[in-house]
């Protein structure tokens, strides 16, 4: 069994400070205990904004800072982590390569206070070879773009090779961009911003939205779009992905390994999306202890689009992403791939003959990781049987 699992990069315990730094100086507080007390019921709201309480113009939170230091401290290191996913995926997997002899351009639109453009210059600025890379940060509150341009302005020396530009301009209305379409771009991010910018809008306003975007893209270029998991934003992008399936333009890079119908859309039970564990920074930690909030893990559902055909694989249950976990039953994990045929499997491993290690080795295993399993045997219909020989 070979498994497809990606190293994200941590969190950066300099950006954690930052804006540990900056909540006590706006707040009048250098007891940062207390600090972080002060803004639970911020991140409180804020919670049920991006949950339970969506509705029309909940995204105006951007406007204000009290609400945005506690997005600082309690989501942007969560924003920051699960954009790296699908971009480590499209990389050291799927074989997405940036241009090499000329400055990248990457695209952060709904920047925000820069949670995914900062992730994406960091973790570009590890793993490519471009010589420069040029950011763009585009969003409609200016409040937020000005902690973006802030962290920039202070922790300039962790980007050595990354240019920022940044623009005030509504994500939903390409002609304010301010940004040209003869000079296209590599990567496009949209990082929790689309279901705030649409909320409420038809899915074929947000399909015409999307194909008027990936007409700023280059032939290689990436767009990836990260949302919540919610049933809501989740079934979006599987309407968004399955339109573009049937347009047979662009390719999907991911969460698919195929281009057919989403079976799980098809059944409308349940809705694709990851869940990884991360490593929780102490200053969320501290200020979650009363929130009780769920942070161990991260949870969000994405969308990776590309003119660039993706790298083939063979079709059927050999390949597949998990879409649910790794449950441990009597006598046997077991879980739920989508494949690279399209279709939805049940896998088994028996218990039996598995030493420790080998159960540690699927415990590690998450929702969302890509398998790829030699000599699989068939069950039952839409069952098959991992043998213990492939994880061991």
């Amino acid at each position: 069994m070979t498994t497809r699992p990606f190293e994200v990069l941590p969190y950066p315990p300099w950006l954690e400070h930052w804006w540990v730094k900056a909540a006590a100086r706006q707040l009048g507080r250098p007891d940062i205990a207390a600090c972080l007390r002060e803004l639970e019921r911020e991140v409180q709201r804020l919670s049920d904004l991006f949950t339970v309480e969506r509705s029309p113009g909940f995204s105006d939170y951007a406007q204000d800072e009290r609400l945005l230091l506690a997005y600082g401290l309690f989501f942007f290191p969560q924003t920051f982590i699960r954009i790296q996913f699908p971009l480590i995926e499209a990389v050291a997997w799927r074989g997405w390569a940036p241009p090499s002899d000329r400055p990248m351009r990457v695209l952060d639109l709904g920047a925000g206070p820069g949670a995914a453009g900062l992730a994406v210059a960091t973790l570009l600025e590890k793993v490519t070879e471009s010589s420069a890379i040029e950011v763009t940060a585009l969003d409609r509150a200016p409040t937020a773009l000005g902690f973006f341009q802030a962290i920039v302005g202070d922790l300039s020396a962790y980007w050595p090779r990354t240019r920022w530009t940044f623009r005030v301009g509504d994500l939903r209305d390409p002609p304010t961009w301010g940004v040209p379409l003869d000079t296209p771009w590599d990567l496009i991010v949209v990082s929790f911003a689309l279901g705030e910018a649409f909320y409420g809008q038809t899915d074929t306003r947000v399909y015409a939205w999307l194909r008027h975007v990936l007409r700023y893209l280059s032939p290689q270029g990436l767009l990836v779009i990260t949302e919540p998991a919610l049933r809501e934003t989740s079934e979006r992008l599987e309407r968004l992905r399955d339109a573009v399936a049937r347009a047979g333009w662009p390719f999907i890079w991911g969460p698919c390994l195929h281009h057919r119908p989403c079976p799980l859309l098809a059944e409308g039970c349940f809705w694709c999306h990851e869940v990884r564990r991360w490593t929780v920074p102490p200053s969320l930690a501290d200020l979650n202890r009363r929130l009780y909030r769920m942070i161990q893990v991260l949870k969000f559902s994405f969308l990776t689009l590309s003119p660039q055909v993706p790298p083939a694989l063979p079709a059927g249950p050999m390949w597949f992403r998990l879409i649910a976990p790794m449950a441990e039953m009597k006598g046997k994990f077991q879980t739920v791939g989508c494949a690279s045929d399209g279709q939805k499997y049940t896998y088994e491993i028996l218990r039996r003959h598995l030493d420790a290690d080998g159960i540690a080795r699927l415990r590690r295993i998450e929702r969302g990781h890509i398998l790829c399993v030699q000599d699989l045997q068939p069950v039952r219909a839409s069952t098959w049987r991992i043998p213990n020989k492939a994880v061991s």
